[in-house]
């Protein structure tokens, strides 16, 4: 008689601790897929635009900004969604609108730039971490500021060795 209540409560051990290992496993959750905003965040992603030649950077900065460089560095205001940057040029330049092909940015990756009527194809051609940005004002997008004439005084590249 001791030997068959053994056996069951070796089984019923067994057997509960079957079940409570296979509650508390849950099955392995995939990382979401990172969104425009964050591939874009904490980095400075430059651009070749084919059909002009033109080379060009932009880097998302606090407050809803962006700071665009194609030899003359630009802060404006921006929106974004899935796989589009909207940039406010102010209220004479409307709006640039840049189309990536995925949210997940990559090196050579298609872009297509719509502004001032036009449409140019471009493509990533680096993706480096974010840089220090030279404190410029656009007197459009904030109408109280006046231009910065002189270099940042923190910047280590005289101006035109850039």
């Amino acid at each position: 008689m001791k030997k068959p209540l053994a056996i069951l409560l070796l089984l019923s051990l067994v057997v509960g601790c079957g079940e409570s290992e296979q509650a508390s496993e849950s099955p392995p959750q995939e990382p979401q897929a990172p969104t425009l905003a964050d591939s874009l965040q904490g980095k400075r992603i430059h651009f070749q635009i084919q059909e002009e030649s033109l080379e060009l950077w932009l880097q998302l900065g606090d407050n809803n900004q962006v700071t665009i460089d194609n030899g003359d560095q630009e802060t404006m205001s921006y929106a974004i969604n899935e796989t589009k940057l909207i940039v406010d040029r102010g209220t004479n330049a409307g709006k640039l609108e840049i189309r990536f092909s995925k949210p997940d940015l990559a090196v050579a990756d298609q872009v297509i730039f719509f502004a001032d009527e036009r449409t140019l194809v471009g493509s990533i051609t680096k993706i480096e971490a974010a840089g220090r940005i030279k404190e410029v004002v656009n007197p459009e997008n904030d109408p109280q500021a006046k231009p910065n004439a002189e270099p940042d005084p923190g910047d280590p590249t005289p101006p035109g060795d850039e």
